[in-house]
């Protein structure tokens, strides 16, 4: 009432920080404590609705293995619900009264990264993300290498039309961070799908305890603060390419988090098992982005709601919202909804790729079943992890190699890879070190991998020869390339923590550079 009339204007949008409904037997403050899990007066009504029983006659499953029997129909559909009744009351509430209002929703949840933190606070990040203008995540430190939530904010924004991706960025990184490090931190976010800073912190004071509230200020209270703008100068050019045009991903990894579901239960939090299925995604993460492998995760509700399969330019396409798949990557799962099986059966009888990754699926919608395994059996299967995986991937999935001198493959590169009317648009960055393995990251200063011959090529339909773009200063050069029959290599070299910024015209004739 207040303010109105400045909505969509001086107010852009409204950011939320850290919802969540509830921790499932552990307090947020200690996950050593709590017995509880959600509940509302409505939920009994709500569940009986969607699934066609009364939860509370199954109310110790939602605790207890009950007859040693850890995957049950009422554990996975409750945890369906909450997530549901969550990502509806507010999410969705929320996000349509931005989108009436001309306003931005935007912000991110609490503990993003993984399957089983989703599963004990949202239940399923994207399934929030979805009724978001501009999805967000949270970047705090500069060890957590939060790639995987990085990539649920970029999947969702692309599957539902969402130019921005929004990233709460430096928080708890200390007085002491360098420029370098501000670069390096927001350079492997753009590489994997995040166009808009939002920078930790600015603060109005410095009295009492202010100074000690997750530096540092992004402000005036800095001594480096009148030399800020090459910082900002350099991803506001950046992000120009990075936020124009439509993203070029072939590949999507079916997200595992309903797997984690059937493990939660009293005193779940520290078993191994759940630790190894969060590891796994981890690591087949990083196996296809070590590969320069580019993909999305698919949520399978989402893939419920708005998935289906089409044929386009000869080849065969798994559609989820705006974006479109040439190839699907089922992780090693407990199990899959029997619309996700219907949907990938479609799709691989259609002539698209579907490579199983490690164990296929031993139950469906809860209930033990053959169904996913013989699906497996008539598609492509793979480990989980390994070059085995890369192969089988990259057969249709692959869009970007980027190699060295030897034709191998560098682990240490992200990249992203758009296209517009005129020309395709590649940000190519080097994390200054093999990600693979990590827990959590290396402190900047310690990524010090340069990489002095690397060759990039791209199966693109571009015909104007590459340029390569100086976000530094805006500076436009003709790249070192040789045209391919089906694209071009581009050679360059890329200094620790450095990156470069290429455009491919589509014709030879066209602008010399983007607008």
């Amino acid at each position: 009432k207040r303010i109105g009339e400045h909505f969509g204007k001086l107010v852009p949008g409204i950011f939320t920080d850290e919802p969540n409904h509830g921790a499932y037997f552990q307090s947020i403050q200690d996950t050593n404590s709590g017995n509880a899990v959600p509940w509302t007066d409505t939920l009994p009504k709500v569940f009986s609705s969607r699934y066609g029983y009364d939860v509370r006659d199954h109310l110790a499953e939602l605790f207890f293995d009950v007859d040693g029997q850890p995957i049950t129909p009422a554990r996975h559909d409750y945890h369906d619900c909450t997530t549901h009744l969550f990502s509806h009351a507010f999410g969705r509430q929320v996000g349509q009264w931005c989108g009436e209002n001309n306003l931005l929703c935007t912000g991110h949840l609490l503990s993003e990264p993984t399957c089983s933190s989703q599963t004990t606070v949202v239940g399923s990040c994207m399934r929030f993300l979805e009724h978001m203008q501009a999805p967000g995540m949270d970047l705090l430190t500069q060890v957590w290498r939060e790639y995987d939530t990085a990539k649920q904010v970029a999947s969702a924004a692309r599957q539902f039309g969402r130019k921005w991706r929004l990233t709460e960025t430096y928080g708890c990184t200390g007085w002491d961070f360098p420029f370098a490090a501000h670069k390096a931190l927001g350079d492997w976010q753009a590489a994997l799908g995040i166009n808009l800073r939002c920078q930790h912190l600015s603060w109005y004071t410095m009295e009492g305890e202010a100074k000690r509230d997750y530096p540092a200020s992004i402000s005036y209270q800095s001594p480096w603060w009148s030399f800020y703008a090459a910082v900002e100068d350099y991803f506001a050019r950046i992000h120009v390419l990075t936020s124009r045009g439509e993203e070029i991903r072939d590949v999507l990894v079916v997200h595992p988090v309903e797997s984690s579901w059937m493990l939660c239960r009293a005193g779940w939090a520290e078993e191994p098992q759940v630790k190894a299925r969060d590891r796994m995604l981890i690591d087949l993460r990083d196996t296809l982005l070590a590969a320069n492998i580019d993909f999305d995760y698919g949520d399978e509700d989402i893939l419920a709601r708005h998935g289906s399969v089409l044929r386009r330019g000869g080849r065969c396409e798994l559609k989820v919202g705006k974006a479109a798949y040439t190839t699907v990557v089922v992780p090693p799962t407990i199990t899959l909804r029997s619309s996700t099986l219907s949907l990938l059966e479609k799709f691989a009888d259609a002539g698209g790729t579907v490579v199983f990754a490690g164990a296929a699926p031993e139950y469906v919608d809860a209930v033990a079943s053959s169904a996913g395994a013989e699906l497996a059996q008539r598609c492509v299967r793979a480990p989980a992890v390994g070059a085995e995986l890369v192969d089988a991937v990259a057969a249709t999935g692959r869009r970007v190699s980027v190699t060295d001198s030897a034709g191998e493959e560098i682990p240490h590169t992200l990249y992203m890879l758009r296209e517009d009317r005129d020309a395709f648009h590649l940000l190519l960055v080097n994390t200054g070190h093999d990600f693979r393995n990590l827990d959590i990251d290396t402190y900047v200063v310690d990524r010090t991998d340069a990489l002095d011959d690397v060759r990039v090529r791209l199966w693109v339909d571009s015909r104007g020869k590459p340029l390569e773009l100086d976000p530094t200063d805006g500076a436009v050069y003709s790249a070192e390339s040789r045209k391919e029959s089906d694209g071009w290599t581009i050679r360059t070299s890329l200094p620790a923590i450095g990156s470069r910024l290429f455009s491919l015209p589509k014709s030879a004739g066209g602008k010399r550079h983007p607008a």
